[in-house]
This record gives C-alpha cells, structure tokens and sequence, in this order.
C-alpha cells in the first residue's frame, strides 16, 4: 500500500488514519497523548529514523511519549541501537509465531524484559489465564490484553478479573475499561 492509500483507507469503515506527523501535531498540542508504534514484526529503521527527524525539530521530550512495540529480543537492540525509548512494550504475539508460549519462554521474555527496563507486555486476550497475569506481576510487569476479547465491552471484564492492567481495543473505550464492575 503506498503513502496516498494509506491515507485514504478507513478503519471500520469510519476513522481515519494519522501519519506520523499527524500523531506528532497531536502530542505537541495535548501532552497527556502517548503514540504507540508498533512495526508488526518488520523492520523499524525507517520509522525510528522517521521520528528521530522529529526530535530535532521539536526536541527530544516527545522521545518519552512513544510506546515503541517489539516483538523480539533483536526487534530490541536495533531500535535502542539507534534511539533509547522510556517507553517499550514487548508483544508475545511473534516469539512463537502466533502460538500460545510456554512458561519456558514467558521466562525469558520476564527475564530480557526486567533486564532492559521494560514493564508491560502484551498477550493474545485468548491465551490469558490468572497463572499468565500473576507470572507477570510477580515479575513487575504489567499484562495488557489484545485481540477479539478485548475489542468487546460485552467480553473483556474477564481480562480485567484476571488480571490485566488494560487492553488494546479497536472500539473499545477508556471510560469502559475503568467502568466495568461499577455497574
């Protein structure tokens, strides 16, 4: 998809997307905005690049208002190779190539992740069970839920009983999130 297409695709039929620059107009007017980049697993050079253009117009403390979402050990070092985020999010979804991990690898990801600072992760909403959320917890990281469980307000209070510190939802919105169980 090239650039013009990207900017006339709709989500769900209705919301538009935002460029960088867009995203960057944005948290320059309201400061509580944070902007999640999430590569999907491909390359992120070029984006990293891409924002690092930005720091020098606008200075480095938007630096800290990026969620930077990794999927890899290596997704790790080439960004801090050329940026050192505060913020990073790990994404089980590709160290097992879609599937469910085991508790092998859920500890190396706790391990890689207190080593490097990082403090959230995000599970397929799925695959979460308490064992999942309290592994996590114990470790001082915090589980966000993704995928269909988590785009449900009918659907994702289980997530928040388990014990996920949030969600990444297409529709679902904060106020939802923070009202479940005061109903």
């Amino acid at each position: 998809m090239n650039y013009s297409e990207f900017k006339s695709a709709l989500i769900y039929d209705s919301f538009r997307v935002l460029s960088l620059q867009e995203a960057i107009d944005l948290m320059l007017r309201f400061p509580d905005i944070y902007t999640d980049i999430d590569f999907g697993g491909k390359s992120p050079e070029l984006a990293i690049n891409l924002i690092q253009e930005n720091f020098y117009k606008y200075g480095y403390a938007l630096s800290d208002r990026f969620i930077i979402e990794i999927y890899s050990f290596s997704d790790y070092e080439k960004i801090n190779s050329l940026h050192h985020f505060k913020n990073y999010l790990f994404t089980e979804s590709l160290f097992n190539n879609g599937k469910d991990l085991t508790d092998s690898q859920r500890d190396e990801i706790i391990d890689f992740c207190n080593k490097k600072s990082i403090k959230t992760v995000a599970v397929y909403s799925s695959y979460i069970t308490k064992n999942i959320t309290e592994k996590y917890s114990k470790a001082g990281i915090a589980v966000i839920a993704y995928g269909e469980i988590a785009n449900s307000v009918e659907d994702f209070g289980s997530l928040k009983e388990l014990g996920c510190s949030g969600i990444q939802s297409d529709c679902v919105e904060n106020k939802d999130w923070w009202a479940y169980g005061d109903k």
